[in-house]
């Protein structure tokens, strides 16, 4: 399970040191999980596209983040990113308490998709002929769904095709006005 509240260390895909052409790491905090981060890091006004490396599950997030920000100070490059090797980086974030990760290490599940629901059959002849009739009574069609075990898609639909029916054949004559 991906903790909700962490302390990670992830690096810079894309952005690079302009002067020693180091890659970037940044320390950073999320109550998202690490997964959940790296994906919406982007899209929060951080540019480019990183890669989680280590994350350290605790209590404290927020003072193990100064405390790790302070260690590197004389490393940063511009407010959360440093140019501190990923190694001694997560040195330092393993001495503190809490569930420590190599992020590669974790068995990360896909964001599943929401399951489709199966599709409702259609109903029977017969259903379709207890849902008229329960529509001539005037019952209501949240009332016919529960009655004839049909989806309310399907009594509306088959209520719909019943009431078209009844109108094409007044309009041909067919059934008296």
């Amino acid at each position: 399970m991906i903790p909700d509240e962490i302390v990670y260390i992830a690096k810079s895909l894309e952005i690079m040191h302009p002067d020693t052409k180091q890659q970037l790491i940044k320390i950073g905090l999320s109550k998202k999980g690490a997964l959940e981060r790296m994906m919406t890091l982007s899209s929060s006004g951080v540019p480019g596209k990183y890669e989680c490396l280590y994350y350290l599950s605790c209590n404290n997030p927020f003072e193990v983040e100064t405390y790790m920000q302070s260690i590197f100070e004389d490393l940063r490059y511009k407010k959360e990113f440093y140019t501190v090797n990923p190694e001694s980086a997560s040195k330092a974030l393993a001495l503190f308490p809490g569930e420590f990760v190599k992020f590669s290490d974790e068995v990360q599940k896909p964001i599943r998709k929401k399951r489709r629901k199966k599709p409702t059959p259609e109903p029977t002849q017969e259903q379709k002929d207890k849902i008229v009739r329960y529509h001539k009574r005037k019952r209501t069609q949240e009332d016919i769904s529960k009655i004839t075990k049909v989806s309310l898609h399907h009594v509306s639909k088959t209520i719909k095709q019943y009431e078209t029916d009844i109108a094409t054949f007044k309009m041909q004559g067919r059934i008296e006005r």
